[in-house]
């Protein structure tokens, strides 16, 4: 007698083996599957060319050895890694308030406005995502300011700075 297992019980299973993966993704608190969009679709920005804080699409960043990089003021945190990577990024002025910076891996984040590093106000890691890393949450002036990016070992990431809802 031949015995047939329910195709059903197979799909179950497989949604079952990708659910934490994706699970390890979600924050409906930090809008992760429209970042995670930002991130996927990333573009490289113009070389020394200021982006807007407001439409800056998702950032394909190439990192080089944060010897090269020209730090507005240098990383608050000292590098962890043997052979660390960053880069800056310039914002022009825009309308004050919270924004989120999300990165597609490892990476030490501060935001410089007026010579000064910005504390974040909040922050969410997501250590068993494949494609978002961390969003931090800065309050940022309307001035303009800088992302820096060090302690990498990546050499490219992507990144996303989006207005908070």
């Amino acid at each position: 007698m031949r015995v047939r297992k329910p195709r059903f019980c197979l799909m179950a299973l497989a949604l079952f083996a990708a659910t934490p993966a994706i699970a390890a993704c979600e924050d409906p608190a930090w809008d992760t599957t429209a970042v995670m969009a930002r991130l996927a679709a990333a573009v490289s920005p113009a070389e020394g060319q200021s982006l807007d804080r407001d439409a800056a699409p998702g950032l394909a960043i190439s990192l080089v050895p944060v010897a090269e990089v020209r730090f507005e003021i240098p990383p608050e945190r000292p590098a962890r890694n043997p052979d660390p990577r960053g880069a800056v990024l310039l914002f022009e002025a825009g309308a004050a308030g919270i924004y989120r910076v999300a990165l597609s891996a490892r990476a030490w984040i501060d935001i410089v406005q007026d010579g000064k590093y910005l504390a974040p106000v909040a922050f969410v890691d997501f250590m068993d995502c494949a494609d978002l890393h961390k969003i931090v949450a800065f309050e940022i002036g309307a001035g303009p300011f800088a992302l820096q990016l060090s302690d990498a070992t990546a050499p490219s990431i992507a990144a996303a700075i989006t207005p908070a809802p």
